[in-house]
């Protein structure tokens, strides 16, 4: 192996690694291509298997300089899924992601699945983490009484029933069609990022069981709790992405111009590069601007996980970073906007001259 460590850019993109058969092993980014590259070829204590072996059969590489660590990112997610690497999918699980689903019926169920199908079932997600969806649906049937037991009208209640765990509807016991429903409502209302009513349960569930030293369970609910937040948040990017939600983000470039993104409902649109703010600038923003914000948006109920993916890392990069954006109100005309975006560049224009 012939790798000249130190020709490599100090500048953000992707690496790519690949086995003595030309075969791409892993794809990684970094906002530093020097700095991350050199890591794999020392020697580390910390090193788990999977990766001393990742080492061992790195023969060559090729990497794709970008602009900025946001297109590094994005650019990262795609070659991972069109190349499905050796280590890549060692590392994280490749296989389909997973969908919260309340089935089309006179009294539904919750339950997990992976396919979408045309029953007029409500689904939420795709959700990148499948045990964190898992252990969700689980605690809602756990505290929800919903039917546990078939749908046979002639059936006498079921064990879950006497433990208060299942209302047990076919069982004609008494009506409970009103309170089903609300229930259902209730957890509809939660999956779809309104968890207040949940959280304040798990919440007071963990410090029961805290006071009572009983710190087992109350750990129990903390990962709970941790859990039902991260949904929560993930499912609030999915409603951003639902929503078209726009906004403009302006980040330097690896030349220190500023690089301009138009976002739509997590997903860019559009890139314009600045060099430098002169009388132009003004003008070149508008013509950036016009056919973007006029134009019709579209909308999906049904997102694919590529646009999923997509969203959520600009969301978690966005609110990670110091990053400079500017939200798209729906009255906002454009000279307005125009200005917005003029004043945060000439904002990094003196942040850059200050350094």
């Amino acid at each position: 192996m012939s790798i000249n460590l130190k020709k490599l850019p100090e500048l953000p993109g992707v690496y790519i690694f690949k086995d003595k058969y030309k075969n791409i092993i892993y794809i990684g980014k970094s906002k530093c291509l020097k700095k991350r590259i050199k890591q794999y070829f020392y020697k580390s204590k910390n090193d788990s298997r999977k990766i001393e072996n990742l080492k061992f059969n790195i023969h060559d590489l090729d990497y794709i300089v970008t602009d900025t660590e946001l297109e590094a990112l994005i650019l990262e997610s795609k070659m991972i899924k069109k190349h499905k690497p050796k280590y890549n999918s060692l590392l994280k699980d490749f296989k389909s992601y997973p969908y919260i689903k309340i089935t089309n019926e006179e009294f539904p169920i919750i339950k997990t699945c992976y396919k979408i199908k045309d029953d007029n079932a409500l689904y939420f997600g795709p959700y990148n983490r499948k045990n964190l969806v898992y252990g969700v649906v689980e605690y809602i049937n756990e505290l929800f009484p919903i039917r546990k037991c078939g749908n046979n009208k002639k059936k006498k209640p079921c064990l879950y029933y006497h433990l208060g765990k299942c209302l047990c509807p076919y069982s004609k016991q008494r009506d409970v069609k009103a309170e089903y429903e609300h229930m259902i409502n209730k957890i509809i209302n939660i999956l779809n990022g309104d968890g207040k009513y949940l959280l304040k349960k798990l919440e007071e569930k963990m410090k029961y069981y805290s006071k009572n030293l009983n710190f087992e369970k109350a750990a129990n609910y903390r990962d709970k709790l941790s859990k039902f937040r991260t949904l929560i948040y993930n499912q609030k990017i999915i409603s951003k992405a639902l929503s078209q939600r726009e906004i403009i983000i302006i980040e330097r470039d690896i030349k220190t111009n500023k690089k301009i993104y138009f976002i739509r409902g997590g997903r860019i649109l559009h890139t314009f590069s600045i060099s430098s703010i002169n009388e132009n600038v003004y003008g070149d923003i508008r013509k950036f601007l016009y056919p973007l914000i006029n134009k019709q948006k579209s909308y999906q109920e049904i997102l694919l996980q590529e646009q999923i993916d997509e969203a959520q890392i600009i969301e978690t990069w966005v609110n990670n970073n110091d990053v400079k954006y500017v939200d798209v109100e729906e009255s906002m005309d454009i000279n307005t906007l125009t200005n917005k975006i003029y004043t945060v560049l000439s904002i990094l224009d003196k942040e850059k001259n200050v350094v």
